[in-house]
């Protein structure tokens, strides 16, 4: 009968190791499943900043070529102007 309670205890032990190994598992694989999505996500992140960097700068360019041009057009204007009168 003493033997039987060892064996006993000793097969619960293995049970609660396994279940503890079993969870250990479960949340080594939530982590790394989390570790992805962030991953993920801050990739996105980092293309759309760059995105938006990229039309920043061009939209940059864009207003310099605009000032540029209104200002030209307003000198061209004024010469007009003044060989007129």
């Amino acid at each position: 009968m003493i033997y039987w309670k060892g064996e006993s205890k000793k097969g619960e032990q293995k049970i609660k190791s396994f279940d503890k190994k079993t969870k250990i598992e479960k949340i080594k694989k939530k982590q790394k499943k989390k570790k992805k999505k962030t991953k993920k996500k801050m990739i996105v992140g980092y293309k759309a900043n760059a995105k938006n960097k990229k039309l920043q700068a061009e939209l940059g360019v864009w207003e310099k070529i605009s000032t540029l041009d209104v200002l030209i057009q307003t000198e061209k204007n004024e010469r007009k102007k003044g060989k007129k009168t």
